[in-house]
């Protein structure tokens, strides 16, 4: 299969390779059924409204191949808490994302300890896996 970064990777930056992925992940992205052994999103899902939240993951389970892996990162720790007047992103818990990504199977969920390590410093979020 082709990785993520063959189908959509522009040229190289000063910090390493910048992903374009054509299409909106919130109303659907072109690429084919099962194209992707492995889809990641680093903070992204947090960033799309309520009403497009569903459709964005049916999107990544969509274009998971059989037996593919999907790795998330999203700000879970602030999940529950009332929003700003004009948020621009939605505090999920991993509960949430477990509903929206069935009948994948979560394997792995947790917070990013090594932030948590720093003194002073509480993670943000979790890093979370998902399989077939």
């Amino acid at each position: 299969k082709e990785t993520a970064g063959q189908a959509a990777c522009s040229s190289p930056t000063a910090g390493g390779l910048r992903l374009r992925v054509p299409g909106d992940l919130g109303h659907g992205v072109p690429f084919p059924d099962g194209r992707f052994d492995l889809v990641a999103t680093w903070t992204d899902l947090q960033h799309i409204p309520p009403d497009r939240i569903g459709v964005a993951c049916a999107e990544l389970r969509r274009v998971l191949a059989p037996g593919g892996m999907l790795l998330l990162c999203e700000e879970t720790r602030l999940a529950g808490q009332p929003l700003v007047r004009r948020p621009h992103t939605w505090h999920r818990r991993p509960e949430d994302y477990r509903q929206l990504l069935a009948p994948l199977k979560q394997s792995y969920c947790h917070d990013i300890e090594e932030i948590s390590r720093m003194p002073g410093m509480q993670s943000p979020g979790t890093v979370m896996v998902w399989t077939e």
